[in-house]
């Protein structure tokens, strides 16, 4: 059941990766053209100059010829350019790999933070953002890695394969045959050490994202940890999730020594057999010196792709696991959808209608928060919602800005289904002043006047001279200055939160909560 989950989960992270991919086509082809040209010019034709060298090396000394530089010139000549040729080809595709790789990354940082902000407060609720963001990185971590392993081990690895089998073919087509026997061979035993390694690097995966998760739960509230004095219990908890990681990174590391210790037996027997048979064909069978070099030459091509393979398999296993969480994120459709067609927003004078509403949390359909609940609120009108905790106080608010959506009735602004328009356009509408003070890791500045973006300082200023209920002169002067360090947030929460929400929305917005 696990293989079945990590071959779907696989899957959904290559269709993803790929349609990024697709949308930079050219660029990718040349990537991956480049990187098998270069293979072929700097690697698969110089061994054969080299081995035509050896063999008229070999011819002039069994006639006794004289040796001169000329008789080798062309090779030479041949040799250098092919390298020079190598090199540009490197280059070239080295830009095109780094060009395709910084378009994309951008291209999925962007789509993931539109996603997650497209989530609905329970999605949210019910994961840390600390989490999201390791989740996030390791997803675009993962990307990079598999696309350079894709260009930079899988086409040179499939190109040297494929160029040194041909050429042996028409060198020594027994040979040849062995040799691509021995690949398959290898390659089958090493595909199943990858299915049997998967599930260890999703289990590592899922132990990172959860240390990190608790490592910045602890963090955002350690004046809370050190207000209960709960360092020890903390400290204690945070072990446990440090253990689990380390418990499941020491299983994975086993496993890799298996992997890799099968595959050096594998390589390394195959060259001392090749290198024995060598010899044994040169002294007991006249084989020809140049043609023992393009074997072992060839050969030792095949041996060192294969070895990267096993790092390749490695690395797939690594960056698949570190993709998977971010996998199944991008497959959960949001809660709170905006109408195909959105109506043009219509509500000016503030005035709420809920009109028979029926909600009910998920977890507790058969308890219904709300059943039939009508409620009117006049343009201007001041209500005050009273009632035990787990009421429903709350939820109206967060219903009355779609933070979730009610299953039966209609909630309305000046007659105007809320459902019907865009949920950045009804927001827009609503100044909501949280229960909780929460402010960005920005500037003050930025903070007040995040309700208008755009507005001058001037207004910022006016606004942060409002007077408040725990206002001061000192804290007017503190706030004035929009240059303020992100430090200065956290001891200004207390009296920032209770003014900057209204006295940036009143400017455009009618209906309060």
């Amino acid at each position: 059941m696990k293989i079945i989950k990590t071959t779907s989960l696989t899957r959904r992270t290559f269709a993803i990766y790929w349609r990024y991919t697709r949308r930079y086509l050219p660029e990718f082809l040349v990537a991956s053209v480049g990187s098998g040209l270069a293979v072929i010019v700097q690697s698969m034709i110089p061994p054969y100059i080299v081995a035509r060298i050896f063999s008229k090396l070999q011819y002039a000394y069994a006639h006794h010829q004289a040796l001169h530089f000329s008789m080798f010139s062309g090779y030479f000549t041949w040799f250098a350019v092919l390298m020079l040729i190598g090199m540009v080809l490197w280059r070239v595709q080295s830009y095109f790999v780094w060009k395709l790789e910084e378009n994309i990354r951008r291209d999925i940082a962007n789509d993931i933070y539109d996603h997650l902000q497209a989530q609905s407060q329970r999605f949210h609720a019910d994961r840390f953002g600390g989490a999201l963001v390791s989740q996030t990185n390791k997803f675009l971590g993962s990307y990079e890695r598999l696309m350079d392993d894709f260009i930079w081990t899988v086409i040179p690895s499939v190109t040297t394969i494929v160029a040194a089998i041909v050429i042996l073919l028409l060198v020594s087509w027994p040979y040849a045959l062995i040799m691509l026997a021995v690949v398959a061979v290898y390659l089958s035993l090493m595909s199943r050490r990858i299915v049997r390694q998967m599930p260890h690097n999703l289990a590592l995966a899922q132990r990172e994202s959860e240390q990190t998760a608790t490592l910045a739960d602890a963090i955002t509230n350690m004046g809370t940890i050190r207000a209960f004095a709960g360092d020890r219990y903390e400290s204690k908890r945070f072990r446990q999730y440090s253990g689990r990681q380390h418990a499941a990174y020491r299983k994975l590391s086993i496993e890799a020594l298996k992997t890799d210790s099968l595959s050096h037996v594998q390589t390394n027997g195959f060259q001392i057999i090749t290198l024995l048979g060598g010899l044994l064909a040169v002294t007991t069978y006249s084989l020809n010196v140049s043609l023992l070099y393009l074997l072992i030459s060839y050969t030792q091509n095949i041996v060192n792709r294969l070895w990267e393979f096993s790092r390749l398999l490695r690395n797939t296993n690594r960056s698949l696991g570190d993709a998977a969480e971010m996998t199944e994120i991008f497959g959960i459709i949001p809660e709170v959808k905006d109408p195909t067609k959105p109506e043009k927003l219509a509500m000016r004078r503030g005035e709420v209608k809920f009109q028979d509403v029926a909600f009910a949390y998920p977890e507790n359909q058969d308890d219904a928060l709300f059943k039939g609940l009508s409620l009117k609120i006049k343009p201007g009108e001041k209500v005050g919602l009273v009632g035990p905790s787990g009421g429903g106080k709350t939820t109206i608010t967060k219903l009355l800005l779609r933070f979730m959506d009610i299953e039966k009735g209609q909630i309305s602004i000046d007659g105007q289904n809320i459902a019907a328009v865009k949920q950045s356009d009804l927001r827009s509408r609503v100044a909501y002043v949280s229960q909780e003070p929460i402010l960005f890791h920005r500037s003050l500045a930025e903070n007040i006047g995040y309700g208008d973006i755009g507005a001058e300082q001037a207004v910022i200023e006016a606004i942060a001279k409002k007077p408040t209920p725990t206002s001061s002169s000192a804290s007017y002067r503190k706030v004035t200055k929009p240059w303020l360090a992100n430090a200065a947030l956290s001891s200004a929460a207390g009296s920032a939160s209770g003014w900057r929400l209204p006295g940036r929305c009143s400017r455009t917005r009618r209906s309060w909560c």
